[in-house]
């Protein structure tokens, strides 16, 4: 193995082991704020004036949302409603095919901005993350 192959699996090595301390950071982190979130919500349960508050929302919200169901069942706003779905999901293919074109634009430039011909100029932003494919758990 040449010295430069050398580095760059050295390089891997490293950046993958940057990337799992960062995963671990990141759960042990996720565990706190759960912890700590649990007892800031237990602070408010236990207070009796919050929770009889709490349940008199609970109530007029069961209402308004009886109220919500019966105007949401009217054939008009039914075909409002729908019309807002198809219109979303629309947006959202035409986000999907922009976000291939712009990935196919990049790899034919190799360029991080792209001038419009409106001549507005606009920086082409990839936001990798990571999606766990097993649920091994550390």
């Amino acid at each position: 193995m040449d010295n430069q192959n050398s580095s760059r699996v050295m390089s891997q090595l490293e950046m993958e082991s940057m990337i799992d301390r960062y995963i671990g950071d990141i759960d042990t982190l996720k565990g706190k704020i759960k912890d700590q979130t649990a007892m800031y919500n237990d602070s408010f349960k236990i207070d009796k004036e919050y929770e009889e508050h709490s349940q008199k929302v609970k109530e007029a919200t069961r209402l308004r949302n009886g109220v919500k169901q019966r105007i949401m069942k009217q054939p008009a706003v039914m075909q409002l409603g729908d019309e807002m779905k198809r219109l979303k999901d629309e947006l959202k293919d035409l986000n999907n095919a922009l976000a291939g074109y712009v990935q196919q634009y990049q790899r034919l430039t190799n360029s991080n901005q792209i001038t419009l011909p409106s001549g507005e100029i606009m920086q082409i932003v990839l936001v990798p993350k990571l999606k766990r494919i097993t649920k091994d758990t550390p």
